[in-house]
Parts: structure tokens; C-alpha cells; sequence
């Protein structure tokens, strides 16, 4: 009888073996139906690794072609070069050479035991299944889920050098994509948009930053249509995987001159059934997907390339506006979309991105933009934008415009959006030996913004020093900074050295100072006290120490340049202090101090809040914070960095919690939030 059909007894029935059996096959027939529901092929684990000539498979679980589990429960080894199995698989061809180590399934039955009951005729046969490696010489062929062979994966992105240069070929990059697009006649979006695309170019004349931002365009468009053909590769997997013979194959092995390698790109990626693959790419039943494409047609409709003044005309407009985007979108054809410049290096292995067997269906949008992101910031190696979730600014208007009055402008939106501008214009010299520098043409509130400029101080190009750099930076750039205003104080107390000892360590002392100024914008806002301190430094230095010295000290005596140097230096241990990070979780005593201080005033203005209303709820909050301001305490007296980590999470944690709990302005307590979510970070 067939496998989906099974006995049903009433009492008195003869029950024959056929009919036990029956029930055998019915159940092993819905269990392997469930399997193939599931999906097909490696499902975990089952990885190879060779040692000399020993090649070990690890533990895990695939499905075969039929739906059976198979259930490899330890590692096994295989020698090599290894001595091949019996028989052949047809999914396995052997002209490419090398072997493949296939995951098959067994059924072993045990002997019965005697029989030595009267009237008895035989007890049944005890069968377990179970899994054996096969090893055929071959390479794995046939239909399956193999994106690796993709011809987009063979072509390079853009790369961009520190000046926006772009590198590589912008023609053979675009006619490959509309090549694929296209897709011998059957275009994989609207084919106006793939027109759209074939017209774009970079020009000799075009700018440097619009070069950059060509070359981020394209990019971009080869990450959204890979996105968009694996997709339809997933789509296109079916539960019909026919084989005379069924079973898994885990990977390649072949020699390289003398070397044993372990290829597991030739083995049976794991494919779910479409309509799992459906549910989770968030497309529809006649778009299965949808989003992927929305995305794609998005970025190629958004291209909007800037049309700046020429250069060799005077900029009589006074202001330069900057669009602003909110978590890390650029305002691009009146859409948000997110371009970012590539770098001076893109990974050898940039494709393993798409080209990585799936555990799993691919992702999960919804939102399309997010994975975007992920892609870029994985491909790219580089900090997003929205790092400290300040939100970010498109600078492409910028272009062709006037250096000063850029700055300017640009100066005033972040001023005007809390933060504090650290705007620089540097020859395109001077950005290549910038540390940190990136080209770009999009800038979080927090990071140093960088306009480059020509002979004719007109911006050429642009990009930034991320706030995350500038935050991973400040262990080395603080401590620099402190010991040169401790120098320059030294040089004023022996008259005998002269102002020009003063000169000299003032100007380095400035140059330090555009570090922890970028800092300052990205990390500390958590810490009003410290905020203040660094914009107070900034003032005390730059334009009082710094600016008299420049100018010869103006007849200022040298007394009153001591008591400045000295009030500087007073700040600078400030910021020290209350920003002393170490490494991952390590914070310094003097920030714990500061800390404990701060927390301290806050409970207390906090417990003149209490009314008998809230006393329960509220008094229970601030006992908290008070409670893990004392762990502070003893964490900073006992001088252990990583105590000390620990304690500023659980106490910035509690005053949070006491914040909102005080029914005060609920974006203070929004501030909070992320501000504790910065220090997090920070402190890994």
C-alpha cells in the first residue's frame, strides 16, 4: 500500500505483520514529508577542516533529497588521500577531480533475537537508522542552490582614494549591471530606470566629491541588485530534489601542489521550501521580492549627481543650505536613501557576503535601508553614520561653493541641531595625512567634517573623521594633550626660557586639541559638567593661550599668561578626569570620581522630588542609584578599571531610571537613553 495510507483495528482483529509494518511506513513517510516541508541539504554544523592528510567532518544535521534527518552526532575522520566509497551519487560529476565527501543515510538491522517461547516463529528484526560518510571523486553538480556562481560576484566595486579619485573601471561596472538587469529580455525591474542607468558616467571635468559620489551610486546599485538576485535564486528553490540515490554533500576536497584543501563551497547549501523563504523576505505572492526591488529602483530613481557653481565664479549667495535626514538617510531626489563613498580598500572576499551558505532563509527586511547599512558597514569597513543617533547631514551642496561660507553654514545647522561643529578646510594634501579621514559626502552632527579646497578656496571635495574614530582615539589624544599644557606651564615658571619655549609647546598643544574637540562632539554629552568643561578649554586655549602667544603676547605680562596656561591646564584634568577611558569597560579613578559627584547631586535634587505620592515608587529609584553610586565609590577606591566599567553601567543604568521616574521633562530622560547607550558602547 502506499506510504500515505495506514491501518485502523477494532478489537478481535488478526493483526498481521504487513499491517504493523503498515504503520512503520506511514509514520517514516510523514516524517520524511516534514523534512522536505523544512528544507533541503546542510542544515547546521557538518563542517570540514584538514590537518596534514587528516580531513574531519564536525557534528550536525542536514535533510536529504527524500526528507530524511541525518544526524551526524560526533566528529568522524577521513584520511587522505582518502580511499573512495562504492558506487557513484548523480548529483556528484567526476571530471573536475578532487573528492566529495557525501552524508548518507543507513539502516542497519541487528540479528533476531532466538525464539524459545512455545508456538513462537521469530521475534522482530531491531533496525537503526543512522548516517555514514561516502567519499566519490568528483565535484558536486546538478541543480541546487549555488549562488557562487553569480556573474555579478566576479566583477569589482569601485574603490575611492583618499583625494575622491575613483579606482577601477565606472563603464565595465554599469554595463555589467544593466547587462544583468536586463536579463536576456526579461528586465528585472522597470526598464526605464535601467536606461536611466546605462546614461550615467563620470566625467573627466566632474568634481572630485561628485566622482566620490558617483562611485557610491554605482556601488550601491551592485549591492541592492545582489540582494535582489539571491533573493530570486531562493525563490527559484524547489522541494523536487529527484536522486537515484539519496544524500548530503558536505564539501570538496582536492590537493593544491602538496596541500590537502577543504572547499566547502561545492556542497548542498541549505535551500527552504520558497513559501518559508516568502514569509521571510517579506514579499508578496506575485512579488515575492517585492521590497528587493523597491530598493533597487529606489536608489537608481534617487541618483541626483550635484550641479555646483562653476568654480571660477564668485559665490555672492551668503548661506549654504544642508539637508538633513534622520538616522542615516541622505536626502537624495527627495528621498532619504543611503549612499556612502567607498574606501581606499575593498575586501579580496567582498562577495562573501552574498556568496555564504544560508543556515536559514536570507533576511528579514523590513526595512530595506537598515540591511543596506549592514551591508555597507561589513563591506566597507567603515563607522555608520548615525553612530551616536544625532541624526545626519547631506553636504553635496557644498560642492563648487566657497570654502569660508560653506563652513559657515555648516557650522550654524549643527550648532542649530545640539551639536558642536568641528568643521576643518584642508588642501587635498593636508586630508591624506589627516588621520581617520574618509571621503564621504554625508556627516553625523558629532563627527569632524573635512571640505577640501583648490587654489581658488572653492570646495572640491569632502568627507569627514568619523566621531567614532575620534571616541576610539581619545586614550592616546588626551594624555598627549594634558602633557603638552603641562609642558607649556613648566616653560612660563623659568623666565630664562623665554616666550619662545611658550610658542612652541602652545602651537602643539593646539593641535591636540582638534582631537578631543571632535571627541567632545561625539561622547560626552551624557555629562553636562563635562561638555561645558571641553567647550571651555576650547575657548581658554584657542583663543586666549593660543591667539596671545601667536600674537606676541601683546604686551600682556607674563604673570597673566601663567594664570592662563594654568586655568587651561585645570580644564584639561577635567576632561581627563571625566573622560578617562582605558579600554573595553575600563574606566580610569578620576572619571569614577567624577562620576560618583555627579550622581550624588542629581539623587539629591532628585530627592527634593518626593511628594507622598511617589514617595514609593520614586524614593525606591533613587535608593537604587544612591546604592550604586556607593559600588562606585568602593570600585574607585579599590583603582580596578574593569570594577570601575562595570559600576558606571549599573549606576548610569539607575539614574535613568530615577530620571523618568520623576515625571520631569521626558526628553531629558530621552537623552539619557542615549547617552547610556553611547557609554555602552564605549566601554564595549
Amino acid at each position: 500500500m502506499p506510504g500515505n495510507q495506514y491501518p485502523v483495528f477494532e478489537g478481535g482483529q488478526t493483526l498481521t505483520a504487513a499491517e504493523l509494518n503498515q504503520l512503520h511506513a506511514f509514520s517514516h513517510f510523514r516524517d520524511r514529508l516534514l523534512g522536505r516541508l523544512t528544507g533541503f541539504g546542510v542544515n547546521g554544523g557538518l563542517g570540514g577542516t584538514v590537518s596534514g592528510t587528516t580531513l574531519t567532518i564536525g557534528p550536525g544535521l542536514a535533510i536529504d533529497q527524500v526528507g530524511e534527518p541525518l544526524i551526524l552526532p560526533a566528529s568522524q575522520t577521513v584520511a587522505l588521500p582518502p580511499t573512495t566509497s562504492t558506487g557513484s551519487f548523480d548529483f556528484v560529476a567526476a571530471g573536475p577531480g578532487g573528492f566529495s565527501v557525501v552524508l548518507e543515510a543507513t539502516d542497519v538491522a541487528e540479528p533476531a533475537p532466538d525464539c524459545g517461547e512455545t508456538d513462537c516463529e521469530g521475534h522482530a528484526e531491531l533496525h537503526t537508522r543512522a548516517v555514514a560518510l561516502r567519499v566519490v571523486a568528483g565535484r558536486i553538480t546538478g541543480p541546487r542552490f549555488d549562488f557562487a556562481g553569480e556573474t555579478l560576484l566576479s566583477v569589482e566595486p569601485l574603490r575611492l582614494s583618499l583625494t575622491s579619485a575613483p579606482q577601477g573601471s565606472y563603464v565595465t561596472l554599469r554595463d555589467a549591471l544593466v547587462t544583468r538587469l536586463r536579463n536576456s529580455g526579461g528586465p528585472l525591474i522597470d526598464p526605464a530606470l535601467i536606461t536611466a542607468l546605462q546614461a550615467t558616467s563620470i566625467a573627466a571635468s566632474d568634481l572630485p566629491g561628485v566622482k566620490g559620489y558617483k562611485a557610491g551610486f554605482l556601488n550601491q546599485v551592485l549591492f541592492a541588485t545582489l540582494d535582489l538576485l539571491r533573493c530570486r535564486a531562493l525563490m527559484a528553490t524547489t522541494s523536487d530534489h529527484s536522486s537515484t540515490r539519496p544524500g548530503v554533500v558536505l564539501g570538496w576536497v582536492r590537493l593544491v601542489g602538496s596541500t590537502w584543501v577543504w572547499d566547502c563551497a561545492y556542497r548542498h547549501a541549505w535551500e527552504p521550501p520558497s513559501g518559508l523563504s516568502l514569509a521571510f523576505t517579506g514579499g508578496g505572492c506575485t512579488s515575492p521580492c517585492g521590497v528587493w526591488v523597491d530598493l533597487l529602483e529606489g536608489l537608481i530613481s534617487g541618483y541626483a549627481p550635484p550641479e555646483p557653481p562653476p568654480i571660477e565664479d564668485d559665490d555672492d549667495d551668503p548661506i549654504v543650505v544642508f539637508p538633513y535626514c534622520a538616522h542615516g538617510r541622505v536626502l537624495s531626489g527627495g528621498e532619504c536613501v543611503p549612499f556612502y563613498f567607498p574606501p581606499r580598500e575593498i575586501p579580496e572576499g567582498w562577495y562573501k557576503h552574498w556568496d555564504i551558505d544560508p543556515l536559514g532563509p536570507i533576511w528579514n527586511p523590513p526595512d530595506v535601508y537598515a540591511h543596506i547599512d549592514d551591508v555597507i558597514e561589513e563591506i566597507y569597513a567603515t563607522d555608520r553614520w548615525d553612530y551616536f543617533g544625532k541624526g545626519v547631514i547631506d553636504g553635496l551642496p557644498a560642492l563648487g561653493r566657497d570654502a569660508g561660507i560653506a563652513k559657515t553654514s555648516l557650522e550654524a545647522q549643527v550648532e542649530g541641531l545640539g551639536g558642536t561643529p568641528n568643521v576643518q578646510v584642508l588642501s587635498a594634501g593636508e586630508v591624506t595625512a589627516l588621520p581617520g579621514y574618509q571621503p564621504g559626502a554625508t556627516f553625523n552632527v558629532a563627527d569632524t567634517v573635512v571640505f577640501t579646497v583648490g587654489t581658488n578656496n572653492k570646495v572640491t571635495a569632502m568627507g569627514r573623521v568619523p566621531a567614532a574614530h575620534s571616541a576610539r582615539e581619545l586614550g592616546t589624544a588626551l594624555p598627549a594633550a594634558t602633557a603638552k599644557a603641562t609642558e607649556a606651564l613648566a616653560a612660563t615658571e623659568v623666565h630664562q626660557v623665554g616666550l619662545d619655549k611658550v610658542t612652541e609647546q602652545v602651537g602643539g598643544l593646539t593641535v591636540d586639541v582638534q582631537g578631543f574637540k571632535g571627541f567632545e562632539q561625539a561622547t560626552v554629552q551624557w555629562r553636562t559638567e563635562v561638555d561645558q568643561a571641553i567647550r571651555g578649554v576650547g575657548r581658554a586655549i584657542e583663543a586666549e593661550v593660543k591667539g596671545r602667544v601667536d600674537l606676541e603676547l601683546s604686551g600682556v605680562p607674563l604673570e597673566d599668561m601663567q594664570q592662563r596656561l594654568s586655568t587651561a591646564e585645570g580644564q584639561l584634568d577635567v576632561i581627563v578626569r571625566g573622560v578617562g577611558i582605558r579600554g573595553p569597560r575600563q574606566l580610569d579613578t578620576g572619571v569614577a570620581r567624577g562620576l560618583v559627584e555627579f550622581a550624588g547631586s542629581l539623587t539629591n535634587g532628585l530627592a527634593s522630588l518626593v511628594t507622598p505620592k511617589d514617595k514609593a515608587a520614586l524614593g525606591r529609584h533613587i535608593g537604587a542609584a544612591t546604592r550604586a553610586t556607593a559600588t562606585l565609590e568602593e570600585a574607585a577606591a579599590g583603582g580596578e578599571p574593569q570594577a570601575i566599567g562595570n559600576a558606571t553601567i549599573r549606576l548610569l543604568s539607575t539614574l535613568r531610571t530615577a530620571v523618568k521616574s520623576a515625571g520631569i521633562d521626558p526628553s531629558l530622560g530621552n537623552q539619557l537613553d542615549a547617552q547610556l547607550n553611547a557609554v555602552r558602547d564605549l566601554l564595549g
